[in-house]
């Protein structure tokens, strides 16, 4: 973590092409923000983050026609990623239900967003508007983590079908999915009968929720069903739910001491200066 700092300090997230040296240089929405939003000038301080961990604090040196230019004073490492990599594969829910999914989603600490084709989908986007809502995804994920001190934008996957989710299960530790049809159990004891897993897929039905193929074809390929309660919940709740319940079980709610490292100096070309 960067010394000298009381958080929180406005953050922005950059790419590498914008590192000389140790200038930084920022245009755009994100220059709009500092400059013309929170009346930040020559003087101000501000946190970069890379997207992969580390943060950056830098000084802002000049301000001129489309952007700054900022002075890197200092780098460390953003320690408030869950160790736990949980993605969310959530099946398409009506409105704009999905944004407010991803959005809380972020906050709550998920690595990745997987939206999800599945029979009783009925809000079902046009091949033509897929990008663009894609592309909305995205910019919301961004927008959140950068809210709520994530160090890692979030990633959001192109609509998936089930076929295409299925196939992926081999990657994950653990594949969680409420079901309240025969064969649930609590969440709780499945969460007991596996230690320390780090990747776990959530998989979220929609409104009116997987059929039982789905669930068949799910099992079979090594999901979990599992029970969220006795009350139902909406869609865009469930996922939420699911997740915060499984950080907490695996210790990811609530910082400990030491969770941020100490400060590291900016060495020009170090290891850990760039993406």
């Amino acid at each position: 973590m960067v010394t000298g700092v009381v958080y929180p300090l406005t953050s922005v997230f950059v790419r590498p092409e914008q590192f000389r040296g140790r200038r930084l240089f920022v245009t755009g929405a994100d220059a709009h923000h500092l400059l013309r939003v929170l009346r930040l000038g020559p003087g101000d301080r501000f946190i970069a983050l890379d997207g992969r961990g580390n943060e950056y604090r830098a000084r802002i040196l000049l301000v001129h026609h489309g952007g700054l230019e900022a002075e890197i004073e200092e780098e460390g490492l953003r320690r408030s990623e869950p160790r736990l990599r949980l993605t969310l594969g959530q099946a398409l829910p009506k409105g704009e239900k999905m944004e407010e999914v991803i959005r809380k989603g972020t906050e709550l600490g998920m690595a990745a967003f997987w939206p999800v084709l599945t029979e009783r989908c009925v809000a079902v986007p046009p091949s033509e508007r897929r990008e663009d809502r894609l592309a909305r995804w995205r910019r919301i994920a961004t927008e959140a983590a950068r809210q709520s001190g994530r160090a890692v934008i979030p990633s959001v996957a192109p609509i998936r079908t089930w076929a295409e989710i299925l196939a992926e299960f081999p990657r994950f530790d653990l594949v969680l999915l409420p079901w309240e049809g025969d064969g649930t159990v609590a969440l709780k004891e499945v969460l007991r009968g596996k230690e320390s897993p780090v990747e776990v897929l959530a998989l979220i039905g929609p409104e009116g929720g997987f059929s039982s193929s789905e669930v068949a074809r799910a099992v079979a390929a090594g999901a979990k069903t599992l029970s969220l309660g006795p009350r139902i919940l909406r869609t865009e709740t469930a996922g939420l739910v699911l997740g915060a319940a499984v950080f907490y079980h695996y210790d990811e709610m609530g910082g400990t001491e030491g969770e941020r490292t100490h400060p590291v100096p900016f060495v020009e070309g170090g290891a850990g200066n760039r993406l």
